[in-house]
């Protein structure tokens, strides 16, 4: 993150656009960087800021060649949950991601019942409710067996 403000100079320095130096009490936009870096070895972080000077035409120049290089593309998502589904499957999306639901925690108390051959009934089950889900959109990471 940095901070900008308009201000003057107070010595020469040089510009971090163009080759002109900046001569004193002319306008400039000034920058400062609050950066944290931390090596291996050292048990706190270093602290330590970068400053940088702009004449007062070169710094908007510099920041229209950044955005040039860098188009606006517009935001399609809202707060909230994706929707993942098409309208039309959503329904049957969640009624699916809910019987998934149902049969693992099935599974988890057959398996702490010891009922081995319930738990791998229901791991088939699982498996084939996976490709129906997968028919409704995109299948759940966690879901892919490693």
């Amino acid at each position: 993150m940095m901070d900008i403000w308009a201000s003057w100079a107070k010595r020469k320095s040089k510009c971090r656009f163009c080759p002109e130096p900046v001569l004193p009490g002319t306008r400039i936009f000034r920058g400062k960087i609050w950066m944290k870096r931390q090596t291996g070895d050292e048990p706190t972080p270093r602290r330590f800021t970068i400053k940088y000077i702009w004449h007062f035409a070169c710094y908007p120049r510099e920041a229209n060649m950044w955005l040039d290089a860098h188009p606006y593309e517009s935001v399609s998502h809202k707060p909230g949950r994706r929707v993942v589904a098409k309208p039309e499957l959503q329904e049957e999306r969640v009624k699916l991601l809910k019987r998934h639901a149902t049969l693992a925690h099935r599974q988890r108390s057959a398996a702490l019942a010891g009922n081995v051959e319930k738990v791998v009934e229901l791991e088939f089950k699982k498996q084939d409710l996976i490709t129906q889900v997968a028919a409704t959109g995109p299948v759940p990471t966690r879901w892919i067996p490693k």
